[in-house]
This record gives C-alpha cells, structure tokens and sequence, in this order.
C-alpha cells in the first residue's frame, strides 16, 4: 500500500535530531519494513539521516522568516497546511494512495481536508494538546482558528491515535468519536535499543568504572523534574550501601542540560557527568552506561505524555525509576517492569535508588523484564501494524524478521543469538567476515532456562552478482559457560578420527568457535537425513547396522569426556522422573512406585563396568546419512560411562520408533537384533555387557515413559511402553526372587 505521510510542522526537521524528527523516521521506516511505500509531506526535510521514504518538501516562507509577530508567523503556518493539500491532491492524480497519515501540529488540517475530497481513510496521530501548550508555554493569537482546525481533525480522522489515557480523553472531549481513539504509547527503535548494548565503552570513555551510575538522558523540559533527582542522588549519601563507601552514586546527564541544573548539581556537592546532546545512535550506549536510570516528572493535573526515554531506558535492559503518574503507571508495572515513586518526593526516590544498588539481582531481573515487556510491546513496527490494523485488519500481523527470543535465564546471551542481526555480527567476528549477514535463523530445540540450539544462514551483504554462496552452522547456546568445553572435546574429537577426512565416513560436525557473548558453542551444519527419515527406504536395517559402527567408534575415542556419568546418577534421574509420572498419571502411582523400587533392587545386581566415553543421548535422530559419510550430532552429554547406555538407548528407541510409526512393538525386532550383534562383534562384548544392556534397556523405557506424558501426541504410547516396563521388570524378578515386589493398585 503507499501511504501518503503528513508532518507539517515547520519545528520538526524531519532528517533532524530531534525527539520529533526521530519519531517521525522511526514509524515511516516501521512502514516501510512492514512493505509499505511511504510518501512524505513537510515543509522541512532538514539535514542528516533520511527516513525510508519519498521525501517531498513544500514551500514555505515560514522556514526562512525570523523574528516575525506571532499572529503572522501563525497565518504562514496555517499556508503550510493549503501547501500541503496541493501537493497531495497532486501526488492522489497521478498515484495510487491508499491511505493518509498525518502527524498533529496545530495549524495544519492537511489530512482532514485530503481525506474529504479524495474519500482516502485517514489516521491522525496525536502527541499532545498542541493547542493548550501554545496557550500555557508560547503566544496563541488565533486561538479560533487553532480551536476549529482542531476539530476538524478530531471528528473527520477514521481512527486517532493518542499517546496516553489523559490524552484520549481530552480528544473525545474536543469532538473525537470514542471509538475511533486508540492508545498507543510512544516506542522504540528496537535495531538501537534493545538489552544486548554494552555500555562498557561509554563507562571507560568517562571513568565510570567501579562507581554506581544513575543517570537521565533528555532535553530539560517543564515537565521533566531534574531538581528531584538532584536532591534525591545527594540524599542516598546517608542511605546504605552508599553510607559504607562514605559517597553518593554518580550522576550522568545527557542531553541539554542547562546551567541552572548545573549549578544545582554543584551546590549539592554530588560527583556529576555531563554530555551533551549527542546522535539518536549513540544514546542506547549511554543508557546502558547506567545502572539506574530515572524518568523523573513533577505532579502535574494534566500529564498527558508518553516519555519517550522512560521506553528507551526499559529496552536496553537498564533498571528504571519513574515518577508515579496516570500514563506511566499504565505503561509499567510497579516493582516488576520498573520502580515507581510518589512525585516531588526526593526522600523515596533517594530509597528507591539504595534499595537497587544494594541488590544487584534484583536490579538486573527488574532491568531485564523492563527491557522484555518494552520489547515485546512498545516498538514502532509494532505501533505501525496496529495503527494499519485499525483500519486494515488482514495488513497488521505481517512481520518477517521474526522475534528474539527472551528468557529469564538465558537473558541477553539467547537473545543476542535469536536476533539475526546481533547474531550475525558475532558469527562473522569469529567465523569468516565475509558472511556477514543472517539470512535464514531457525529455533530448532529450545529448553528455557537451560539452552536453545539455532541453525543460521549466512550470506554476504556484499556478494558479487551470480555469487549465491551460503553457509549453514549450527549455534548452542547454554546456561553456562559449557559451550567452551564443548569446543574442547569436539576439537579432540575431529583430531582423533572424526574429522572430515575420516576413512570410515563416520564424523561429527566441524566445530568452528565458541562465543563468550551468546554462551554459544558454533559448528557446521552437517548434511544429511536421520535414521527416521529413511524408515522406509530400502536402506533402513543397513544403516541401522552402520549405526553400530558409529557408537562402537565414540566409546573407542583417546578423548577424555569433561564429566562422568554412574549408575548412581541414572538412578536419581529415574527417582526424578517417577514423581513428575505419578503426578500425570495418578491411576498409575502405585504401580510406578513399584517399578521404581524393582530397578533399584536390579541395579544392585549388575555387574562392575569399565567406564569408556560415550553419548549418553544415542538414538536414530542423533545421526545424519549423507552419501558415504555419517555424521553422529548433538553430543551435549558427552561422558563417561557404561557403554551399554548407549546401546539400550538406542534399542529402546528403535522399539519406541516402531510403536510409533507401526503400532507395532516388535515391527523393528530384526533390525534391534542386528543393530546388538554388529556392536557386540565390533566391542567383543561379555555376559556382563549384556546383563547391563538388559536393566538400562528397561530404564530407558521408564524414562520414555515420562517424555510421553509431558506431549500430548504422543499420550497413546503411555500404556505399551508401561507394558514393556512391566514385562521385562516381571522377567527379571522372575530369575532374582530377592527383588522386592510391591503390590501395585
């Protein structure tokens, strides 16, 4: 759709930097990103960055006048607006519009006078009452004229959009229908402020290291209350844990600040960082820079803004303290998203900002569900598609990037990995700055808390015509910094025979890197279908005998596993997974209870084990088949450990694999028996072995039985793989009378 853009104020430099400037860029490139083509209307396209869009400037004779009457400067702006329609009733002749957005200035109806000769819906964006602030703060000479230009505008836009509950209410008191007004609160920028910016530069730039830095980034306005936050950083002095270090936080301020704040400042004897108004770019380092950051307002009757910081602030991540006002309270939640404190009260905030240094986990969880609620809900993309919604219903959920994912574990390190364009800055820094561009990010496991693995895409940004290279690797991000472990074992590994050169086809995927800032351990994407995938081809059974090979050859390997994994530890995992068992299937507790004890008492008769490496997660969706090369994948559990692990896992799942493709639990039974034979003739395995393959095979169904529960798809496996535990438990039982049998219900 092209969408005809309207701002015609002559104080907003649209390629400008200015609060306004940015906000006009950020939702017509928004637009734009969701397909639209954005044609813009003003009377000052400025200079500096340009948004996404065709910029058309009208003439004005405003823009070149000084020091003129109000009444007259006043007359030319309303000229803008008859400037405006021209240019538009031209651009509707000759172009296919399909909708008119104009941004509130109080001298222009542009959009409502378009929007009635030509038919074209029309949304008008409201910021504030232009008109009672040109009374309260400037000169308003034509206030009739204003009052009338107003209404006009409230009563003929077909959906409003205000920034606030206030806002809206004063709208709909000035003749807007009700129903055609929507709150939509200012957003972010989420390329530039976002949880994953790093202030470590700004901190060093600045000598900020070590100290404790609150901070507020703005120009001062009559609604901001810089006195407050003053007096209420010199008060922390005599709160802890400020009192022990004998010294208040430091203070940064960015922005315009001016001298009477600075003489302020000086005169409270408070340690103080003052930057000047810097590029909108720069701001998210400056924020992150913090380890406080405060929206501070005074109690005023009338606050009908939506600050544009205070979101700025909550998306990269930073914990904030804002005044207790109507659209703040509406826009966070208290001692959740954010602290709130009463406004003018220096001695709460002064409380607020203590409590917060001296709890550093507290800080960083209220900072990070800050920067996720604001991601989630307050960006401009996310404002375009449901101002669009509005009015266009089927356009507003169209969003091709996809989001990162936010975990409260995981935290910055997942979604860094999750957000293509953080991700691949990374990938191409220790893989091959050539492929500097994620094309394709594809979540292919994901365990909150724990870890998420990734496929990723790679291309150039820069590639040559005909030049369609691509690369596929494969990121695990973890909870810890075991990533780097893995990187050491997989490299040992690939040296030990593994590697792509491997006589017998059998490898692992190449690993590449390990990534301290994603927790991320990198490695090829290995070609190839599963095990499963070729169930009904004619190869199945000889891949399946060639799968005995590949698990043979790992617990061969001179490579030493970082952990080790004992009987002792498989049986408090069974522990572990009766209790979740009994809580799905309650009908079954006794008789789960007495399967548990049985294969407690079976483990006691095993016999001893020589611990050798091993998978500990082997089954058919573990291995790739790629003409002559078989790639064994996700080693996570790497360890040391009874081999006959491995090859139970293995067994129970080909079994698993037959319920659930056959409803037949023997359908697989020839190609069980292969896959044992080729191993044991390739490890020359004892009776023990095989009495150890024997109780883990039956453990290994137990464990089945707890993922079956947990998925609904798979609820009608439930009672065969109970069965098969039954039996086989009943077998054992029979040959060693001194197991102890409860009595199931």
């Amino acid at each position: 759709m092209n969408i005809l853009y309207i701002c015609a104020d002559p104080g907003i430099p649209i390629r400008g930097a200015k609060g306004a400037s940015i906000h006009v860029r950020a939702l017509t490139d928004a637009f734009a990103a969701q397909g639209h083509r954005v044609t813009l209307l003003t009377p000052r396209s400025g200079d500096g960055i340009a948004p996404n869009a065709q910029v058309v400037q009208v003439p004005s004779r405003l823009i070149a006048t000084k020091n003129l009457p109000p009444d007259v400067r006043e007359f030319l702006a309303m000229q803008i607006a008859d400037a405006i329609v021209r240019a538009g009733l031209e651009l509707t002749s000759r172009e296919r519009i399909g909708l008119i957005y104009e941004r509130y200035s109080l001298w222009s109806d542009a959009g409502a006078q378009l929007a009635k000769v030509t038919g074209l819906p029309f949304i008008l964006e409201v910021n504030a009452p232009l008109r009672v602030e040109a009374a309260r703060y400037r000169t308003l000479s034509r206030e009739r004229d204003a009052a009338e230009i107003e209404t006009r505008m409230f009563t003929q836009a077909a959906a409003i959009s205000v920034v606030s509950t206030p806002l809206r209410d004063y709208v709909i008191q000035h003749g807007a229908n009700p129903a055609r007004v929507h709150v939509l609160p200012n957003a972010v920028d989420e390329q530039y402020f976002h949880p994953a910016v790093s202030g470590k530069a700004v901190r060093a730039q600045y000598d900020l290291a070590g100290k404790f830095v609150v901070g507020f980034v703005g120009t001062v306005k009559p609604w901001h209350d810089l006195d407050i936050l003053i007096e209420a950083v010199a008060q922390t002095a005599a709160l802890e844990p400020f009192a022990a270090r004998g010294s208040a936080p430091h203070l940064l301020l960015v922005g315009d600040i001016p001298d009477s704040v600075r003489a302020r400042i000086a005169a409270r004897g408070i340690a103080a960082t003052i930057v000047p108004p810097i590029p909108n770019h720069d701001v998210p380092a400056h924020i992150a820079a913090m380890d406080v950051a405060v929206s501070p307002h005074p109690a005023l009757a009338d606050f009908y803004f939506s600050p544009l910081k205070l979101v700025e602030y909550l998306a990269c991540g930073v914990a904030t303290i804002a005044a207790n006002l109507p659209p703040i309270a509406a826009l966070v939640t208290d001692g959740v998203t954010a602290r709130l404190y009463p406004p003018g009260n220096a001695a709460a905030l002064a409380a607020q900002i203590a409590e917060l240094a001296a709890h550093d986990t507290a800080r960083m969880r209220l900072g990070w569900q800050g920067a996720r609620y604001v991601l989630q809900n307050h960006t401009w993309r996310r404002n375009a598609h449901q101002s669009l919604g509005w009015l266009f219903p089927r356009t507003s959920a169209r969003d091709a990037l996809g989001a990162p994912l936010f975990d409260d574990k995981l935290r910055r390190r997942l979604f860094r990995a999750t957000r293509a364009d953080l991700a691949a800055r990374w990938l191409a820094a220790q893989l091959d700055e050539s492929f500097d561009t994620v094309t394709r990010l594809e979540i292919l496991k994901y365990k909150p808390r724990r870890r998420c693995v990734i496929a990723y895409e790679l291309t150039r940004a820069s590639a040559a015509p005909g030049d369609n290279a691509t690369r596929q690797v494969i990121g695990k991000v973890f909870k810890d910094g075991r990533g780097a472990e893995h990187l050491d074992f997989h490299r040992a590994l690939w040296a030990d025979g593994f590697g792509a050169t491997a006589s017998d086809g059998i490898t692992i995927a190449q690993p590449l890197a390990y990534i301290p800032a994603m927790q991320m351990f990198v490695q090829e994407r290995a070609p190839g279908a599963t095990l499963e995938d070729s169930l009904a081809t004619p190869n199945f059974s000889e891949r399946v005998r060639a799968s005995a090979a590949v698990i043979a050859k790992l617990h061969a390997t001179r490579v030493q596993p970082p952990k080790t994994y004992t009987l002792a530890d498989e049986l408090a995992h069974l522990a572990e997974w009766s209790v979740d068992l009994a809580t799905h299937k309650p009908d079954y507790a006794l008789a789960i209870e007495r399967q548990l004890a049985a294969l407690n008492a079976w483990a006691e008769t095993l016999p001893p084990v020589e611990l050798t490496p091993v998978h500990r997660d082997f089954y058919y969706s573990q291995l790739l088949f790629a003409d002559r090369r078989i790639t064994l994948i996700d080693l996570d559990l790497f360890a040391r450990a009874d081999p006959a692990i491995d090859v139970a896992n293995f067994a129970a799942h080909l079994r698993f694999l037959a319920l659930d493709h056959f409803a037949n639990v023997r359908a697989l039974d020839l190609e069980i028996k292969s896959f044992v034979d080729e191993y044991a003739q390739r490890q020359s395995v004892t009776p023990a072995f095989f009495a150890r393959l024997a109780f883990y095979e039956t453990a290994t169904y137990f464990r089945l039985m707890h993922v079956v529960v947990q998925r609904p798809h798979f609820a009608d496996l439930f009672q065969p793989l109970f069965e098969i535990t039954e039996q086989r438990i009943t077998r054992q039982t029979s040959s060693h009378l001194t197991i102890p049998v409860l009595n199931s219900q």
